[in-house]
């Protein structure tokens, strides 16, 4: 089985705007291409969901730990075997109760938030992720809500296969939320460049064959605020 390792934050994943280029927009299975808390606002005591946008993935497993994972081959928690990671069950969303700080306080410990593993696996193999969950984050996540052509008609819903076409995300973020990055995968084809910043638009390359093409965006703040979307486009021969 083959296995692959991706540590991330439930937030931006920083790239100077240079950088930005083709790959790694092509969607490879299995492969957790977001995740996040819901509420933002996580703190002591409080109940969130964990809820992950993924492609190629059968069975979605959950794990927390109350420090940092070591990103040692399979990531381990920081704080094992004294006190190991617990498993908060299956499934492209789950439910995370955390523990009022007097229960960390008769430990001794004082953390800035919680941490959580993510195994995907799926026909063609596994992957492992990691995200930081940070406390007393404030405001909404920022939300991709459609996708729209470069000059935001509706995007087509029928496109020519290995030719390019242009997307457009429509963003729904508060006032003060400043820039964000859209980051683009694409089923069997390609974005360029993979990232954009805010609305700007992005060149669709159509998968070579007919069929089905799934084309996902994510959105992030930069302070572990994060969206998605999905879209899926008819790819048909000339």
């Amino acid at each position: 089985m083959r296995v692959s390792r991706t540590i991330f934050g439930l937030a931006l994943l920083c790239v100077a705007c240079g950088e930005m280029g083709k790959e790694p927009s092509t969607l490879l299975a299995p492969q957790v291409l977001g995740a996040r808390a819901t509420p933002r606002t996580v703190s002591y005591g409080s109940v969130v969901t964990l809820e992950a946008i993924t492609y190629g993935v059968d069975t979605l497993d959950w794990y927390v730990c109350f420090a940092p994972y070591i990103p040692d081959g399979d990531p381990q928690c920081a704080t094992a075997p004294d006190v190991d990671e617990l498993s908060l069950g299956s499934g492209n969303s789950v439910e995370l109760s955390i523990p009022e700080k007097s229960t960390f306080d008769a430990f001794g410990v004082d953390i800035p938030g919680v941490y959580v593993r993510i195994v995907a696996t799926g026909a063609e193999g596994q992957q492992i992720a990691v995200a930081t969950i940070p406390f007393d984050q404030v405001g909404p996540h920022p939300e991709l809500i459609a996708f729209t052509d470069a000059d935001g008609e509706d995007a087509p819903a029928e496109v020519i296969a290995d030719e390019d076409f242009s997307l457009k995300p429509t963003l729904n973020l508060p006032d003060d939320m400043g820039d964000v990055l859209v980051t683009w995968f694409v089923e069997g084809g390609e974005a360029d460049p993979f990232r954009t910043k805010n609305d700007k638009p992005v060149t669709i390359r159509a998968a070579p064959e007919a069929g089905t093409m799934r084309v996902i965006a994510v959105v992030r703040d930069g302070n572990f605020g994060i969206g998605w979307s999905e879209s899926s486009f008819s790819v048909v021969t000339p």
